[in-house]
């Protein structure tokens, strides 16, 4: 019953913002009110009754257009880039936060802001830095890989705003986001994120704040990107609840209707801190010829078609971990104290120097076989520090890689890139990566099209520097592992259609020399053995006048489940009703089920941020039930969300858990919302 009490709490909790919901829909009313019309085609008005009339010319005011275009680098050393959509999303908006656009399922601490390890294998991002203790914050760190650059005609900027949660335990989420161009060619622009997770449960706070700086210049010859991005996390060290019994079986510890912040916990006074901080800069000058195009038939023009490109760039970044113990923590959580018996402060740093010389044939420099091809030649300064006490230990490591890339990024039907490279002076020499992708779309029938894609990695790499070397005061290893090999190989089908869309992702990989974490918390390999992971991902979408099913179901097999544990069956199954009202408010009402099957899944160990395998906890077969209605009004997007409809019914049925890992549950059921807001001019 507790947890039902709890959402009453925090529905009182969130009415105290219901005043300012009220007053954002009162002011876009208002807006629609005083410009009930938009420009429809030159000339004419139309209004919401769908009649056009003619404008009065004496009243007509020149507007320059709104748009907004954006694009990220896909290879930001390369500079390859893709278009992305401006954050304008109106199905789903309630979940469009970090962690739930990185996988649908993680393990986590129960707050956001937390370090996390998706459930769904292939949802595992390859990181791009050498730093262990990077791995677990890739959610929600900013690199320029993530970072979108815009061309906007007007001054665009977001606002957003999220919270949820019982009273003195929200969780808090605001993004602010700001750009606009100097003239046609350079665009500067920055964002703030901030998060404060308040936490649940005891000593389960989390803060992580982004902020970022970025400018593009797109000229006819010189094309540059550069960007200044600061991550920062602030973490407290709970270590999971005491005991999973509270949650799972709570009338066996007279628990029944205890408040969660009041369930006992491993670690009072423990905490983690962890920064980020990259700069980024990348250019080219491009050669190239003007090529003569008609305009009408008395006029013609001419458009720069680039045939060569020089290209730098130089990316420095710097990472820093500390975990800190004011005082002596729990004797029986850890069982080793290597350096002092009264408190811990654990410090390691990183720091990546790498810069790129490149030169690229573009793709109409070949008119027979329209393809590109990039060579190019790297070299990395790396820096890793650690402290033992108060000696600080620097390590210095020079690596020096050459390699290439052919790609195929023009025309509608054929694109594919092929990118290797081999490091051939250095600490890490031997190491290379080569990573293939290919797609094609075509039409069925003339409303029927089909996209298909396919995609290879082979990558040999030698173990980070703190997996082989790294003293702290609970955890001490050297080791001397060999370099793992992986081979990764897949494809996709998608087939949207109005009525039905299908989507299938088949995926493979066997890694040679695998290390992972295991019981005891250290780093171990699989040396000389292969494991082999397979999942098979479906998707399968109902649209039937404005009722819509969605429906994604994961299958993974692991061959080596002490090694490499991951669920059998992991599904997602959205059932929502859409529709427009009053010609203007579109609503979304639906709810969501999330479900994964039991599992070992892996623990998490507060002193070194790493996720660890265990075997005696299963986790999983909970079915995560959640409730929702968006709302989006012009330029404004607003939800509502109950989450963790099934909760209450843990009192009553044993084993009936919402853990996310051994010791650590999610949030109970609670009531979130969410307010959006874009501006164009």
């Amino acid at each position: 019953m507790h947890a039902y009490c709890c959402f009453f709490t925090t529905f009182a909790g969130a009415m105290r913002i219901r005043s300012l919901l009220i007053l954002l829909m009162f002011l876009q009313v208002q807006m629609f009110a005083q410009s009930s019309s938009y420009s429809s085609e030159e000339g004419y008005e139309e209004d919401f009754s769908g009649k056009r009339k003619k404008e009065d010319s004496s009243n007509k005011k020149k507007r320059i257009p709104s748009e907004v275009r954006a694009w990220q680098l896909t290879n930001s050393y390369l500079m390859q880039t893709d278009s992305v959509i401006v954050d304008t999303l109106i199905t789903n908006y309630q979940d469009n936060n970090p962690m739930d656009k990185y996988s649908f399922f993680n393990s986590y601490n129960g707050s956001m802001a937390s370090v996390l390890l998706p459930k769904i294998y292939f949802d595992r991002k390859s990181v791009h830095t050498d730093y262990l203790f990077s791995q677990g914050y890739d959610a929600y760190v900013i690199s320029p890989e993530k970072l979108s650059f815009y061309n906007t005609k007007t001054p665009y900027a977001h606002l957003a705003y999220r919270t949820g949660g019982e009273s003195y335990h929200e969780e808090d989420y605001l993004r602010a986001l700001f750009t606009l161009n100097a003239n046609k060619r350079l665009n500067f622009g920055g964002f703030a994120d901030f998060i404060y997770a308040r936490g649940t449960y005891s000593n389960q706070s989390g803060k992580a704040l982004n902020l970022g700086f970025w400018g593009s210049y797109l000229g006819r010859n010189y094309v540059a990107y550069g960007a200044f991005l600061f991550n920062r996390f602030d973490n407290a060290e709970n270590g999971g609840i005491t005991d999973s019994r509270f949650i799972s079986n709570p009338q066996s510890m007279s628990a029944v209707g205890v408040n969660p912040s009041d369930i006992p916990v491993n670690l009072q006074n423990a905490f983690s801190r962890y920064r980020n901080d990259i700069y980024f800069y990348s250019h080219k000058y491009r050669i190239g010829k003007d090529v003569e195009y008609q305009i009408t038939e008395d006029s013609v023009g001419y458009n720069f078609v680039p045939m060569m490109s020089f290209l730098h760039t130089i990316k420095v970044e710097h990472a820093r971990r500390r975990y800190l113990e004011k005082e002596t923590t729990n004797a029986s959580f850890y069982e080793n104290n290597y350096i002092s018996n009264e408190f811990t402060n654990d410090t390691s740093a990183y720091v990546s120097m790498k810069n790129l010389l490149g030169i690229t044939l573009e793709e109409a420099f070949n008119k027979k076989m329209r393809f590109g091809l990039t060579a190019y030649v790297q070299h990395e300064l790396q820096k890793h520090e650690y402290y033992v006490d108060t000696l600080r230990n620097r390590i210095y490591d020079n690596n020096l890689k050459v390699g290439g890339s052919i790609f195929k990024n023009e025309g509608s039907i054929f694109k594919y890139n092929v990118t290797g490279d081999v490091t051939i002076v250095g600490d890490r020499i031997g190491d290379f990566n080569i990573d293939g992708k290919f797609g094609t779309v075509f039409n069925i029938t003339d409303s029927l099209p089909m996209s298909i894609s396919a995609f290879a990695w082979l990558n040999n790499a030698k173990p980070t520097y703190f997996l082989r070397d790294y003293i702290s005061n609970h955890y001490y290893w050297r080791n001397e592992f060999k370099s793992s090999f992986r081979v990764r190989a897949g494809g996709e089908i998608s087939i949207p259609y109005k009525y039905v869309d299908f989507s299938t992702r088949v995926q493979f990989e066997n890694i040679t020399n695998l290390i992972y974490f295991d019981s005891l918390a250290m780093p171990v390999q699989n040396t000389g053995k292969n494991v082999q992971v397979l999942s098979v991902d479906a998707g399968l979408g109902f649209h039937a006048w404005k009722l819509h099913l969605e429906n994604r179901i994961v299958y993974q097999m692991t061959s080596d489940k002490k090694a490499l544990p991951l669920p059998d069956i992991a599904l997602m199954s959205n059932f929502y009703f859409k529709a427009v009202a009053f010609k203007v408010l579109t609503i979304q009402l639906g709810a969501k089920l999330l479900y994964h099957t039991s599992y070992y899944a892996p623990s998490y160990m507060p002193a070194t941020g790493q996720f660890y395998n265990q075997t005696s906890t299963l986790i999983g077969n909970y079915p995560y039930l959640n409730a929702y209605i968006n709302f989006y009004l012009k330029k404004v997007r607003f939800y509502v969300q109950v989450y963790n409809l099934l909760s209450g019914l843990a009192d009553q049925k044993e084993n009936f858990t919402y853990f996310s890992m051994p010791n650590y549950p999610t949030d109970p059921l609670s009531f979130r919302f969410g307010l959006s807001w874009s501006f164009y001019d």
